[in-house]
């Protein structure tokens, strides 16, 4: 079977000759396409001994700040359909834990925040205890934490690149409307699902409007999604880095993990560690000039 083997350098390390011996002493390649100039590129094998090997080399890899993703040569490699986790995936920041630094209590809601990333309590908890804590908080503390999201890098490209294809992008958080909305426009996203605040006279009142967007939830959103644009769910490419991803991750036809939390890593077959969400591209084996061309669309 043939088999694609992508890798993808992190900001300030270069791919190099040296580099492609390591993957050479774990099995022969017959062939390598760059897809950026010293940052990532494609090993194309004809053959399976390349996945016993798979995990030593990717341990070597890592160690050099080098990601590596190995699949299964298709004509799928293309998504058609995105689905990316907000917090920590599309921005750099967990925005309750944010709120929480504003009022003083953010040592006590990251701690939970860390724990359900961990899977060390379930999402229905975590999210309960966390915003019963923010009962009574005015409103406005909300677009106060909205200006000061930060976009991941690559974000805008992953976006641009994937609907220049012809691809749905969807945003499936476990956080809140008000900044799943923000950043659906800002990164042109075609939708997002995310849970929703109970405020009432301007205040927080510590409760969510059901449904929750759990792990059961974003595992829904994928089917549901699949079903209404006709697709198969190897067509999907979905992101994420906390235990509620896991279960989209899994039945995604290519789920990743990006820079995940360990129970996530462990439990998920791809994973991106170093790279920006440019990776994401490389991986569906988009190249520089693809994504240069989305972007002066």
């Amino acid at each position: 079977m043939a088999h694609i083997l992508t890798l993808i350098a992190s900001k300030n390390i270069q791919i190099t000759n040296d580099i492609l011996d390591i993957v050479k002493n774990y099995s022969y390649f017959e062939d390598i396409n760059w897809l950026s100039d010293g940052k990532a590129l494609d090993i194309f094998f004809q053959t399976d001994d390349i996945c016993s090997k798979f995990q030593k080399l990717q341990e070597s890899l890592l160690n050099l700040k080098i990601d590596t993703i190995l699949q299964a040569e298709n004509e799928s490699r293309k998504k058609k359909l995105l689905l990316a986790d907000m917090d920590g995936t599309l921005i750099e920041e967990e925005c309750l834990d944010e709120i929480a630094d504003k009022i003083g209590i953010k040592e006590q809601v990251a701690n939970i925040t860390k724990r359900a990333m961990a899977g060390e309590i379930d999402f229905n908890t975590s999210l309960t205890e966390r915003i019963s804590l923010l009962k009574g908080i005015d409103k406005d503390i909300l677009e106060e934490v909205r200006q000061m999201l930060t976009i991941r890098s690559g974000a805008y490209e992953l976006s641009q690149t994937m609907r220049a294809n012809n691809a749905t992008c969807i945003l499936v958080s476990g956080g809140f409307e008000l900044f799943a909305n923000f950043v659906v426009k800002k990164i042109g996203f075609l939708k997002g699902y995310s849970n929703i605040l109970d405020i009432n006279d301007n205040k927080i009142t510590g409760k969510i409007i059901p449904p929750i967007v759990n792990e059961t939830r974003k595992k829904e959103i994928l089917e549901l999604e699949v079903k209404k644009l006709g697709l198969s769910r190897q067509q999907v490419v979905a992101i994420g880095d906390g235990a509620n991803d896991i279960e989209m991750l899994k039945i995604a036809g290519l789920g990743i993990a990006f820079h995940a939390s360990d129970k996530t890593e462990n439990l998920t077959y791809h994973k991106i560690k170093y790279a920006d969400l440019k990776s994401i591209l490389y991986v569906q084996g988009y190249s520089d000039a693809d994504i240069a061309k989305a972007s002066s669309i």
